[in-house]
């Protein structure tokens, strides 16, 4: 344990660059957990991003920056408040439906599983529709949600 240790005091070592107690098997298990966790951590930050750059290209035309609904291109559908109390109080699952498979649109088309959104990028999408729903019930300004 280092912790007895003043800082910067060398370990003794077992000779072959590890320190003493330490296997260079364990050193190995270590260093391949802190590269996953790296890699885990470094995904989920551009799951997030890319959630948001993903609504903005495909959905944000129709359910504005702000997931109200109300654009121009939209002005004669019946395009839902994605920040509103029947939104939130779907599933995640009735959302990920929705949007994969089209279910309960009738006016305008969705079906983004079937033209080339993948599986992860729809539950970003669920994701990041949360957030836009959570930040207007708080009264946080809708500039750059982040889920």
């Amino acid at each position: 344990m280092l912790s007895g240790r003043k800082f910067g005091a060398r370990l003794k070592g077992n000779g072959d660059g590890s320190p003493e107690g330490v296997s260079e098997e364990n050193m190995r298990r270590l260093a391949v957990l802190f590269g996953i966790f790296v890699l885990v951590f470094a995904a989920r930050c551009a799951l997030g991003q890319d959630s948001e750059a993903l609504y903005t290209q495909k959905c944000a035309n129709c359910h504005a920056k702000d997931g109200s609904g109300h654009t121009t291109a939209t002005s004669k559908l019946a395009v839902p408040d994605l920040r509103s109390k029947r939104i939130k109080e779907l599933s995640d699952a009735d959302i990920y439906n929705s949007i994969a498979h089209g279910t309960q649109h009738k006016e305008y088309p969705h079906a983004f599983l079937h033209i080339g959104m993948t599986e992860e990028q729809i539950q970003g999408l669920v994701k990041y529709i949360r957030v836009l729903g959570r930040d207007s019930q708080q009264g946080i300004p809708q500039k750059s949600p982040k889920p």
